[in-house]
């Protein structure tokens, strides 16, 4: 082997490729992870992998190159994009393996079978209540309306309201209290028809 001072990283990566295809060299594949495996290694536990899971992985990835070697094409990709492509690929199918729900799990299984499902005449009827309350929504003052629309639809503080409108907070306070008190006298006359 050549030394390592005279040639830059691809040609060293090069030369452990051809070595690992040609003639199986394992002194090369260990060389490839000196260098490469703490890089790699740190590259997954960033994404969230541990220390187990991240060697374990890096082993996998080592016996993907080892049998992967003669894919390498150098006129696609530097042997660094590659290996990181490789790895990067083997976190993916990591998590897509055991981030998963086994919904044959008892337990899962008893919280999917009590979750509630809503009737058809539920819904229509929550429908009809939505559509009544944006009906008399509309029936409000132009004021109350953007009161009521900053506070319940955009989720906005009082305090939010009072700077974005310049109004005092006491006036922003008065006008959803009263926009509501509107709506409650005039809303159960209806619903009671749904």
């Amino acid at each position: 082997m050549t030394s390592d001072t005279t040639i830059n990283s691809a040609e060293r990566d090069a030369v452990w490729l051809t070595a690992i295809v040609q003639t199986r060299d394992a002194s090369a594949l260990a060389s490839l992870f000196e260098i490469y495996g703490p890089k790699l290694r740190a590259w997954l536990v960033q994404r969230g992998a541990s220390a187990q899971t991240a060697e374990d992985m890096l082993q996998d990835v080592m016996i993907k190159v080892w049998t992967r070697a003669d894919q390498f094409d150098s006129t696609k990709a530097s042997f660094a994009t590659w290996l990181y492509r490789v790895t990067r690929n083997s976190w993916i199918d990591h998590n897509r393996k055991h981030n998963r729900t086994d919904v044959r799990d008892p337990e899962v299984m008893k919280v999917i079978a009590d979750e509630e499902v809503p009737s058809a005449e539920f819904s229509y009827i929550s429908q009809e209540s939505s559509q009544i309350l944006k009906d008399h929504i509309q029936l409000l003052s132009e004021v109350q309306q953007k009161a009521i629309q900053m506070a319940f639809m955009e989720f906005k503080t009082y305090q939010e309201i009072s700077e974005e409108t310049g109004l005092p907070l006491g006036t922003v306070k008065t006008r959803i209290r009263s926009a509501i008190q509107t709506l409650k006298t005039n809303m159960p006359r209806h619903l009671g028809s749904v």
